[in-house]
This record gives structure tokens, C-alpha cells and sequence, in this order.
């Protein structure tokens, strides 16, 4: 047992204060203190650790006494079942977190470094002995041949602990002390000849030289392969001597597997880095792979490097397609910024004007080919009107043009893309420069190499114009507008969801204005057309166009252009006059004048229904039904969409909503009792009022809609009780 000095401080009777004490010297060490003390999660409190083992003379005298540390042990009401282990990790916790602190605070010394005592394990003692010195001693014996004893020395750590035998009371199954090394056996010598031949592929690669020595018999009688061989001169081979290495483990040598565990955990010396050591760190190892996909591409884009953007734009469009869903602008910083200023590029190919991006513009002030990124460009379109194309039509684009361009549609389509997820749209609504983008890319010449970035606009625009108010000097309604009189279908459809979206976020209702009267005749014209996403999108903007009054009664109210009588003033005659024809016309001879053509079309209008009808069986070549036969045919019902609650949708329903708005319309607003007679029966015929009472007579899931319709047009005027609640049109139970 080691000599106990006479301490140079009392224990800190406080609890509190001591872990204050001992949590800031562990700080001060670098290296971390549990305040808690636990073992196996049991409470073990280190101030009454710390009292009992400085009450036995510190760590060092409590780990030279045989069986001290678990009779510390047990006064913590540990289980008896694991003695042993929890001595251990008692001892373990001890050393971890108090054992510096007693050689400093109690004995007055300076403890071991880190490296040789918290870094290590808590195995043996002498802590307070414990040197570079004597561990690279230690170290270096060790290296030495493995059946040399390693000489004494006068202090060496960590020092191999006792073993302890077992205690006669407890019933614990675990060994307090580790296994003895088995005894050695015999070996198992294998046959270095094989017995069989040995299936091999022929090969021209060198192989070495196989080192085997040939058993040599007392005579041919003892040999196996000889054919005078005999059972009773049978010889056994001799035995091959093997070459084997002990193996250092905690049982066979425990100091050395120690010591080197320690010495692997040691902090190296650090020496003043080399200039050849600066500049490793700078270039790429073969095992690093560099950042992940995503980091590149956000980097590479903006590098503006042609290989790097190009590498970027390609696995980006890959991405924002394939995983959509999961791609979102708020993980990704500047990255939106980066794609909207790529796609920015196209001003200088389409005008050979380069825009450029600025983030310190005040508002209502921005300098010529520059975009206010933060409020928004004034003005974009007035600018841009000034632009003349760089290229025409039909002239050839120069390889570096298309690839730039190649670049640029890649870079909106990216855009275009992630859009599609609802974050990511109002991520961009909340910035100006996307919204100067939209313009931008819907003010492009009129040439067929950008019709592809206008089409993505317009998508963008449609899933974005929700987030925005409407107004009608706004300059991307307007560029909208433009767009419905392109002609193009796709265009259309596009630009239609993006008008009548304008602030369906906010659930406010804004008048539609701006149209031309043309464009609304254009797209009532194109309702005939047997398209089913067209004519939904043109029912939906002008359902949404017909919730305002002054909207209805500014195309309701201009007079028609024909009384019913055929104008023939100012009307210019073609160079040779008009040709007829109607189907089965005779005539040949071209009409000169305009009054002889309407006397020849008088000629093959029906004059009553009759004729009509007769004349519709002629030229489908059909006989009428009453020549047929009376054929009993049974009345069919027909349903149209709904959704998965059971309400009406699709472009029935809507279709009914608008005749709706345009009955109460005439009913209300529609001036005098004569002029609102006189208004409906413009708009409701006697044709129009049958095809409702038919579909009313068909209609399963719009029927009630349908007689509210035909009630408004009956009533012709304002009414505040309706005929059919609200509610009882949307009850699924009423069919």
C-alpha cells in the first residue's frame, strides 16, 4: 500500500460548490466533466466518491489495495449481481473525471497530461507518476522480440492489476478475473500433396515457383506410389514445423497491450507546417469526391464558366424533373437568383442588349438596361418596345447563338419545373426580379426561336398569378392580354389560367378589363371547336369574367352589328365577284353586285321550319322520322363529372354558372322592362330555352342549376328569393 502525504487543502464539504470547482478546473483542462456521475445509469455522486476515496489515501492507494475499489463499491447500493463490473466502471469514472483534480487540488502537483490520463483507460495506477518519458520507454521495449522480458523500471504505467478472486457470497455466473491461457495441443499438420487433380484454367500469366521438398522412403516397399508398395512398410510423413507470432492480448501480456493502446491515443507533437503541407490541402485527394450534385450545380451555375453551366443546366433540368417534389428553392440559396439571371441572357440574344441585375437601385428609379431586382422594374415594356430584334426570322443563328440559347431554355425550363411545387411558386411570387422575368420573356419578338422560353412564361405565369393582385396598368396583365390574340392555342389556354388566377390566394374577386371586344368574340367562336381543355379554360375566364356587372353591360350593351337585313352599302365587291357555294348550287355564272347575291342566298334559305327540316334530312340523305316508322326509343339520363365529395365540376357545370350570371345580369341591370324583354330574348332564344328544358330533362347532376337558369329567364327581373337554394345545387342526395 502506498505511503498517504499529508494533504495540502481540506475537501470541500459543499457538494454544490465542489462540482463548481471541479466542473471549471476539468474545463479549464479541455476535457469534459460529468457532473451527473452515473454508473450503468444508476447515480453515483462524485463528492461522496471523491470523500471516500481520499479517505482511503486517494486513487492510487485505493488501486494498490486488493479489493478497495469494490468495497467503495458497495457503498454505493450497486447490484451484487455485477460487482465486478461496476467496480470497474466506478474506478473508471473516478479516473475520467476526478483524478486530476485530487493530484492538483489535494497534493499540490501537477497532473499527467491528458493525453496520458483522461485519453486513456482507467487500467493499473501511479497516476501521479506518469511521464512522456516513461510511456515512450515502455513503447519502445515493447518493439523488441516478443520472448524478451522487458527490464524493470523504476515507474512504468499503466501498472497490471491485481486479479481478485472471487467473493464467497455472491451468486453473480460472470468471473471476476480473465480466462487462463489453454494449454497447448497438437496442431493440425495438413497434406501439402492433393489427392485428385485440380481443374484449372491454362494461363500464360508467370506464377511462382512452387518450393516443395520430396520424402524420400527407406526403400520402394514404404513408398505409396510404388507398385511393390506393402501395407505393413508403411511410413507417416514427418511433421511440418509451423511459424507462428504471439499474439499480444490483455491475458498474455497485459502491460504492452496497454501501454501501446496508450501510446496510440497520445496526441502527436505539432511541428511548424512545411510550404509542401499548405499546399496539400489545397489540391484534391483521389478519395474525395467533391460536393454532392446539388452543391455543384448551384456553384457551377454560377461560375460562369460554358463547361460548368452546362454540366449544371443538364443535371438540374434531370433533377427538377425527376424530383420535383423534394427540390425546393429554401434549400438552395441563390439559387433561383442564379437561374433567373441566366435566363435574364436572353435580352441580349433576342435584342443584343445586355440587362444587367442590381439589388442597390432605389425604387422608381433604375438606370438604362438595368433590372431593380428589389422593387421591381418601371416602365419594362415601354422599354423594351424601343428594342429592335438583333436577328430576323429566317436568318441563319450562329453555333455560339444556338448554344447560348440551348442554355438559356434549359435554364427557364429548370425554372418552369420547380415551379410546379406550390412552395417554390411562392417562393418567387415574393420576388420583383421573377416578375420583371415573366415580362421580359412575354415581350420577346414574335419569332418561332423563342417560342419555346414564351411558353414556359406562361406556364410559370399561370401557377404564380395567384399570389398577385390584378390591375389593369399592370404590366404582366398586359403582356397576358397580348397574348390571347396570338392565335396559338397553347397560348391561349395558358394565358386564360393566368388572367382569371390573379389573386385567388387572397379570395378576392377583380374585374377583368383591358380585353378587347374582338378577343371576346374570337374566343366565343372558338367554343365550337371540339377541344375539351380549350373550351374549359375560355368557360372559366368567362365565368370569372361575368362576376362583374360593368364588364357584362360593356359587351351586352353595344348595338349588333345587323338588324337581320343584309347591308349592302360600303360593302367591296372581289375581282371577279362572288362565287356560290352552297351545296347542290347550279348556278355558275359569278354575282357582280351585292343585292344579286342576297336575292341568290334568299333562294336557298328555308323559309319555316319545315323546310329547314326537310332541307337538313336532304343534304344528310336521310328520310324524315315519320317515314321511317314510330320507333320507341327510352328516355336516357346523362351524368357529368363530379368531384370526390359529389359536387358538380368540368365544363357542364361551369358552362351553367355562366348562363346563370348572364340571366341575373338581364334580370338586374338590364334597364327598363322592355329593354330586359327585349336583352333576353337576345340572349335566350326560343332555340336556347329548348336545348335548357332538354338538358334539364337529362341532366342528373346540374338539373337544379338548369331550372334556376330557365326561372331567371322567365322572371326577367331582380329578385331576392331564388327559386333553388345554393345548397339544395350542391346536395348529391337530391339525385
Amino acid at each position: 500500500m502506498a505511503t498517504t502525504e499529508p494533504p495540502l487543502q481540506t475537501i470541500i464539504e459543499d457538494e454544490e460548490e465542489f462540482l463548481k470547482d471541479a466542473e471549471e478546473y476539468m474545463r479549464q483542462r479541455g476535457v469534459p466533466f460529468d457532473r451527473e456521475g452515473k454508473v450503468a445509469g444508476r447515480p453515483a455522486p462524485l463528492h461522496r466518491l471523491y470523500t471516500l476515496v481520499m479517505e482511503r489515501g486517494g486513487y492510487d492507494a485505493v488501486s494498490d489495495t486488493r479489493m478497495a475499489w469494490r468495497e467503495i463499491c458497495s457503498n454505493f447500493n450497486f447490484p451484487k449481481a455485477h460487482d465486478g463490473a461496476m467496480s470497474y466502471q466506478l474506478k473508471q469514472l473516478y479516473y475520467k473525471n476526478l483524478a486530476a483534480y485530487e493530484i492538483e487540488k489535494y497534493w499540490g502537483e501537477t497532473p499527467p497530461p491528458p493525453s496520458l490520463l483522461e485519453h486513456t483507460t482507467a487500467k493499473g495506477g501511479d497516476v501521479r507518476k506518469r511521464t512522456h518519458e516513461a510511456m515512450t520507454g515502455i513503447l519502445t521495449s515493447n518493439n523488441q522480440d516478443s520472448d524478451e522480458m522487458m527490464p524493470d523500471t523504476p515507474q512504468h504505467t499503466p501498472k497490471q492489476e491485481r486479479p481478485e478472486a472471487d467473493d464467497q457470497g455472491s451468486a453473480t455466473r460472470y468471473p471476476s478475473r480473465l480466462r487462463q491461457q489453454p494449454k497447448p495441443v497438437q496442431l493440425y499438420q495438413p497434406d501439402p500433396t492433393t489427392s485428385r487433380a485440380t481443374r484449372m484454367r491454362t494461363t500464360h500469366s508467370p506464377q511462382p515457383a512452387t518450393i516443395y521438398t520430396q520424402h524420400s522412403f527407406a526403400n520402394n516397399t514404404s513408398n505409396p506410389r510404388d507398385p511393390n508398395f506393402k501395407i505393413e512398410n508403411y511410413e507417416p510423413r514427418p511433421s511440418i514445423p509451423l511459424t507462428l507470432r504471439p499474439l499480444i492480448t490483455p491475458s498474455s501480456n497485459s502491460d504492452v497491450f496497454y501501454q501501446r493502446k496508450a501510446m496510440s491515443k497520445m496526441t502527436p507533437v505539432q511541428r511548424t507546417p512545411l510550404p509542401q503541407d499548405l499546399l496539400r490541402f489545397t489540391l484534391p485527394k483521389s478519395t474525395f469526391d467533391g460536393p454532392n450534385i446539388y452543391v455543384r450545380c448551384v456553384q457551377g451555375l454560377k461560375s460562369g464558366i460554358q463547361r460548368e453551366q452546362e454540366f449544371a443546366l443538364h443535371h438540374l433540368v434531370k433533377v427538377s424533373h425527376e424530383r420535383g417534389d423534394k427540390f425546393k428553392f429554401e434549400g438552395f440559396p441563390t439559387l433561383a437568383e442564379a437561374l433567373m439571371e441566366k435566363a435574364i441572357e436572353v435580352a441580349e440574344l433576342a435584342f443584343g442588349v445586355s440587362f444587367q441585375v442590381s439589388y442597390m437601385e432605389p425604387r422608381g428609379r433604375t438606370a438604362e438596361n438595368v433590372l431593380n431586382a428589389v422593387h421591381g422594374t418601371e416602365n419594362l415594356i415601354h422599354k423594351l418596345s424601343f428594342l429592335s430584334p438583333s436577328l430576323a426570322e429566317n436568318e441563319i443563328e450562329p453555333k455560339d447563338y444556338v448554344q447560348r440559347l440551348e442554355r438559356v431554355n434549359e435554364a427557364t425550363l429548370v425554372i418552369r419545373n420547380m415551379v410546379t411545387l406550390e412552395e417554390n411558386a411562392l417562393f418567387l411570387s415574393r420576388m420583383a426580379l421573377f416578375r420583371d422575368l415573366l415580362i421580359l420573356l412575354l415581350n420577346l419578338p414574335r419569332q418561332s426561336r423563342f417560342d419555346e422560353i414564351r411558353q414556359y412564361a406562361l406556364d410559370m405565369a399561370e401557377m404564380t398569378t395567384r399570389y398577385w393582385n390584378m390591375a389593369e396598368d399592370d404590366e404582366l396583365y398586359q403582356s397576358l392580354v397580348r397574348e390571347l390574340a396570338s392565335g396559338d392555342r397553347g397560348k391561349i389556354v395558358r394565358a386564360l389560367g393566368a388572367i382569371y388566377r390573379f389573386d385567388a390566394e387572397a379570395d378576392r374577386v377583380h374585374p377583368i378589363e383591358g380585353i378587347p371586344l374582338s378577343t371576346f368574340e374570337e374566343l366565343v367562336r372558338c367554343c365550337m371547336l371540339e377541344d375539351d381543355e380549350f373550351i374549359e379554360a375560355i368557360i372559366n375566364f368567362l365565368y370569372a369574367w361575368s362576376a362583374f356587372p360593368d364588364d357584362l353591360g360593356r359587351v351586352l350593351r353595344i348595338p349588333a352589328a345587323s338588324d337581320g337585313k343584309f347591308q349592302s352599302k360600303d360593302v367591296q365587291v372581289p375581282e371577279g365577284g362572288y362565287t356560290c357555294k352552297w351545296i347542290n348550287c347550279h348556278k355558275h355564272n359569278a354575282i357582280d353586285t351585292p343585292g344579286a347575291l342576297g336575292r341568290h342566298l334568299r333562294m336557298h334559305v328555308p323559309e319555316n321550319a319545315e323546310q329547314n327540316r326537310a332541307l337538313i334530312y336532304r343534304l344528310a340523305g336521310e328520310r324524315p322520322e315519320a317515314e321511317k316508322g314510330v320507333v320507341n326509343v327510352p328516355h336516357t339520363f346523362l351524368r357529368t363529372a363530379v368531384d370526390e365529395k359529389g359536387y358538380p365540376m368540368g365544363t357542364p357545370f361551369m358552362s351553367a354558372l355562366l348562363l346563370r350570371n348572364l340571366a341575373r345580369y338581364v334580370g338586374r341591370h338590364g334597364g327598363s322592362e322592355q329593354q330586359r324583354k327585349e336583352l333576353m330574348n337576345r340572349l335566350f332564344d326560343i332555340k336556347v330555352r329548348e336545348n335548357l328544358w332538354t338538358a334539364f330533362s337529362k341532366q342528373t347532376t346540374i338539373c337544379v342549376l338548369i331550372l334556376e337558369i330557365i326561372d331567371l329567364i322567365q322572371k326577367g327581373e331582380a329578385t331576392e328569393k331564388k327559386s333553388v337554394k345554393a345548397e339544395e345545387m350542391h346536395d348529391p342526395s337530391l339525385f
